[in-house]
């Protein structure tokens, strides 16, 4: 796939041991949304990271910064409140059997 297509990278911090690696090639989306229920206004940011199914090594749970970030040894999620980072919360497999086939992960 074209690196146009997925041009930027991110970091990923593995949920069960903390290692850390880095992937090229993916596409990040944030979103902002505001909505109005019957009582308030309600705000809501999402991220979706749109990757070929070659780089699918991500679970559900994982821990993801945009871009490629340097970080010391990681043994627990509190080390990151200095990071803006976001948690996979859902993951979607797309293979239809062409050359468009993806993953996509949901992130909060």
């Amino acid at each position: 796939m074209s690196s146009m297509m997925f041009p930027h990278s991110i970091t990923l911090i593995k949920k069960n041991d903390y290692s850390v690696s880095y992937i090229k090639g993916v596409y990040w989306s944030n979103s902002k949304t505001q909505s109005l229920n019957s009582k308030e206004m309600v705000k809501g940011n999402s991220t979706s990271i749109i990757l070929p199914l070659n780089k699918d090594v991500f679970d559900v749970g994982d821990m993801l910064i945009k871009g490629e970030v340097s970080l010391p040894s990681i043994t627990s999620v509190s080390q990151l409140e200095d990071y803006d980072y976001v948690t996979v919360v859902s993951k979607s497999i797309h293979d239809v059997g062409s050359n468009i086939d993806n993953v996509v992960l949901t992130c909060q």
